[in-house]
Formats: structure tokens, C-alpha cells, sequence
């Protein structure tokens, strides 16, 4: 995912016209997008496999290893936010795969919660919205990183009410939360395409690896975005079985 063009004469120049910068932020966009889609088609491939064989599925489901993998992705998820400064840009990597592995293997019980044709239908209905919500972060110049306390706020607020709810299970707070995780997961998804692309130009005269850095850690972010968003779209339309 790095371009060989970019050496470190030129970000040591001290100076780079505004077509150049926008070239090279381009460019680590682009690779942003593609590592986040590499990351849905690992999480998808590990999902499927997973779904498709019942012994592994009786193993996962069946027993406490479900808990198990959930607090590994926790862990994964907290490790690399500590290490993003500190590691290398290829164990970022990693971490960033081994947790689609793991994310794809924990979901892959919608396969049997919902038909696949209505998963199918929603992921595609999602790719389509997640574009245009994705798009719009990126082409405004409107610094939308200044709405990012509320929509935390709110993300926050989601979390004690899911949890609540487990003890409560209020069909009526279900569907609230389930709008609610909508329009906060579209909140994210612009505001975090917004944040990548203000950091990619404001680090555009720093080394190669500070933009590697900022692109896999925009990768996780967008990731964490669609999936959330998929699965609250998919709470709302998605056909149980």
C-alpha cells in the first residue's frame, strides 16, 4: 500500500505546492478505503467458513469461547490504539487483520438469524449509503471533527441503554436503539472520512510512516463504521429466519 514516489527527500524539503499534497492525500485515502474493504472481505471469508461448518459453529456458540474471541477482539481493538505510535506499520497491519479474522468468526451467527437474501439486500443497501455518507466526509469543507464529542456522546449513551436493555428486553427500546444506532453510526462514518482527510494533509510534509500510520488507523475507524452500521440497518430491515 505504499507508493515508492513519496521518499523522504521530498517531505524534507520543507515545502510542497497544494496540488502535491492533494496528490498525496489522495493517494493514502485511496489506500485507506482499500485496507477497510480488505478488511470486510476477511471479516466475510472468516464469517462464511465459520457459518458453514456446524462443528465449528457448535464450538463456538455452544460454549464459552463466543466470550472468549469477544474480549480478545476488546483487547485487540485497546492494544491497538496503545501501540499505534509505537508499533511498526506492519504489525498495525496485522492487528487490524487478526481482528476482521476474528469479527468475521463472531458474526457469522447473523447466518442464522437472518435469511441470506435480507443480508444480502441490507450489505448492498449499505455499500450504497455508507458511499454517499463516506463521500460527503470527505468532499465538505466543513471540519466535521468539531461534532465528534456528541456523536461519542450519544455512542455512549447507545452502549448503557443496549446494556440496560439486556435485563429490561423492552421491544420498544429496541427499535429506539436500533434508529439510534443508524443515524450515530452515519454521524461516524462522515465525521471519521472528515478527521482522515484533515489529518492526511496536516501530516502531508511529515515521513512516509506517520501517513501509514494515520491510513490503517482510518482503516479500523471505517471498518468499525460499516459494521455497525450493517448491523443496525440489518436489525431494522433484515428477515429473521
Amino acid at each position: 500500500m505504499r507508493n515508492d514516489d513519496f521518499g523522504h527527500d521530498d517531505y524534507r524539503s520543507g515545502y510542497l505546492d497544494y496540488e502535491e499534497i492533494n496528490r498525496i492525500v489522495a493517494q493514502k485515502m485511496t489506500g485507506c478505503i482499500l485496507w477497510m474493504v480488505v478488511g470486510l472481505l476477511v471479516s466475510g471469508i472468516s464469517g462464511f467458513l465459520v457459518m458453514t461448518n456446524v462443528e465449528i459453529m457448535s464450538l463456538i456458540f455452544g460454549t464459552n469461547l463466543y466470550y472468549v474471541l469477544f474480549f480478545v477482539e476488546l483487547g485487540l481493538v485497546f492494544m491497538f490504539s496503545m501501540m499505534l505510535m509505537k508499533a511498526s506499520v506492519g504489525a498495525l497491519r496485522g492487528m487490524f487483520l487478526l481482528y476482521a479474522v476474528l469479527n468475521g468468526i463472531t458474526l457469522s451467527i447473523i447466518g442464522y438469524i437472518y435469511t441470506g437474501e435480507s443480508i444480502i439486500y441490507v450489505f448492498l443497501g449499505t455499500v450504497v449509503y455508507y458511499a454517499c455518507l463516506a463521500a460527503y466526509g470527505y468532499l465538505t469543507r466543513d471540519n466535521l471533527g468539531r461534532y465528534l464529542p456528541y456523536v461519542m456522546a450519544g455512542l455512549i449513551a447507545l452502549i448503557v441503554v443496549s446494556l440496560l436493555n439486556i435485563f429490561m428486553k423492552n421491544d420498544y427500546f429496541y427499535w429506539i436503539m436500533s434508529y439510534a444506532g443508524v443515524i450515530i453510526f452515519s454521524a461516524f462514518t462522515a465525521i471519521d472520512m472528515n478527521i482522515i482527510r484533515h489529518r492526511l494533509t496536516d501530516y502531508a510534509m511529515e515521513d512516509n510512516t506517520m501517513l501509514d500510520r494515520i491510513q490503517i488507523a482510518g482503516a479500523l475507524n471505517l471498518y468499525l463504521d460499516f459494521i455497525n452500521l450493517f448491523l443496525y440497518l440489518l436489525r431494522l430491515f433484515g428477515k429473521k429466519r
